[in-house]
């Protein structure tokens, strides 16, 4: 008993190794460090965008090419090369964001990502949570008082990079589509919990966004009628 009421006597805060103010400086350093590494991310930001919103195989691949190099630099730029300074787990999470990096560049390279967010509800879920991530996620941290020097862009910072790469996840069909949810809703729910111990307001919001990805995940998929089969198509009408 004393063993449990010692433990029930910590809060989530106690496990962290840095203090918020250190860690949220980690974001003006670095992109003190990129500039203008930002124009370039926005200008790829707006084409991801575009190809999100114009379904077909071609666009399918740029979005998963562009994804996997964020990816890829988020891990090696900021993880490894910031993150990891304050934080043990960031070198192990670090491999997890080369992982999914080397998913979405195979994915592009030699599968078949026919994104197309008019599919199903969990498609439509799937672009308003890319849409969440691009233009949204970034805005709550200088809209809640953090210096905007600090900003946490999409491909440029691991928060929005998870989340819009789980849109993409639900864009697609078929198992692929939980195969690269897994390592967006490790981290977002590792950043959220972060986020929460450091009694940051950017926690709730991103640990909601992160629960209803997951559940989005859970929904049984309804195709459009009109890509039934005449029988089918009756039969999800009726439904």
């Amino acid at each position: 008993m004393s063993l449990l009421a010692e433990w029930s006597s910590y809060a989530l805060g106690d496990f962290l190794m840095f203090s918020p103010e250190v860690y949220f400086h980690l974001f003006v350093r670095y992109n003190a460090a990129i500039w203008p590494g930002q124009l370039l991310a926005l200008a790829l930001s707006a084409l991801l965008l575009w190809l999100a919103v114009r379904p077909g195989l071609v666009r399918g691949r740029g979005l998963c090419l562009l994804l996997g190099l964020g990816w890829g630099w988020v891990g090696w730029g900021f993880l490894l090369s910031y993150y990891a300074e304050i934080n043990l787990a960031a070198r192990w999470f670090a491999w997890g964001f080369a992982l999914q990096a080397l998913l979405l560049l195979g994915l592009a390279l030699w599968g078949r990502p026919e994104i197309d967010w008019r599919r199903d509800r969990i498609a439509r879920i799937g672009l308003l949570t890319l849409l969440t991530a691009i233009l949204l996620l970034p805005l709550l941290g200088p809209l809640q008082g953090r210096d905007w020097t600090g900003i946490e862009l999409f491909l440029l910072s691991p928060d929005p990079t998870a989340l819009g790469s789980l849109g993409l996840a639900l864009m697609l069909a078929g198992p692929r589509r939980l195969l690269l949810a897994i390592v967006p809703l490790l981290w977002l729910y590792f950043s959220a919990l972060s986020l929460l111990a450091m009694d940051s307001p950017l926690g709730t919001p991103l640990l909601v966004l992160t629960l209803l990805g997951n559940l989005a995940l859970l929904l049984p998929s309804r195709p459009k009628p009109k890509d039934l089969s005449p029988q089918r198509r009756r039969g999800a009408e009726e439904a």
